[in-house]
């Protein structure tokens, strides 16, 4: 089973430069899971940012071993280190692993993936969404931009 789970936005699909927070199994005093904001500067371990702007709300596994977990941030954090979440389709990136000795993230291997989401709008709620259509002899009174 992972031992961490990470997802981060990524502005070319990659993991060089992306904005990745990461949940993991916490090998402190409490059991559990924690959460860390980083930022991947090349293709290697990403780092923890300077300013750790998420926040782990809750954090479980399912009963096939899966981590299941909810973070919050702000939209735009202003941290040179986060990229900002807009609502359009963005590179969300994934991967998971294991956890080294000293309780760092190891590399995911094939464990990995990337989809391009728009984290701000459900669009199966778009397209479920009822539109009134327009009769003949409708009028609308016209708009006047200044």
């Amino acid at each position: 089973h992972a031992e961490w789970v990470g997802v981060g936005i990524s502005e070319n699909g990659g993991m060089k430069g992306a904005d990745i927070t990461i949940v993991k199994e916490s090998r402190g005093k409490e059991d559990g899971f924690v959460a860390t904001d980083m930022i991947s500067v090349d293709y290697e371990r990403p780092k923890p940012d300077i300013l750790q702007n998420v926040e782990l709300l809750w954090s479980d596994r399912t009963e096939d071993d899966r981590i299941i977990a909810v973070v919050e941030r702000y939209l735009n954090t202003c941290d040179y280190d986060d990229i900002p979440i807009s609502p359009f389709k963005q590179h969300l990136i994934c991967a998971s692993g294991q956890l080294t000795d000293d309780g760092e993230i190891s590399y995911h291997g094939p464990q990995k993936s990337f989809q391009l989401v728009n984290l701000m709008l459900d669009e199966e709620l778009l397209f479920e969404r009822e539109f009134v259509e327009s009769s003949p002899g409708d009028s609308y009174d016209p708009v006047e931009i200044a």
